[in-house]
């Protein structure tokens, strides 16, 4: 693991992309598991975790 954190650090030394300005996220509406839905517009200046998972 060593050497490929040492080759990953001599590769990309000076290629950080410069800091992008902030997005605004769309308002997503989705189902809670009661049938509600649910903005992402409701937790405006709350912390928010977005959980995703896939059964494949």
């Amino acid at each position: 693991m060593t050497p490929f954190l040492i080759a990953l650090m001599a590769f990309t030394q000076g290629e950080v992309s410069s800091h992008q300005s902030p997005q605004v996220v769309p308002d997503v509406a989705l189902t809670d598991m009661s049938g509600k839905t649910v903005h992402l517009s409701d937790f405006r200046g709350k912390k928010v975790v977005l959980f995703t998972w896939a059964s494949w």
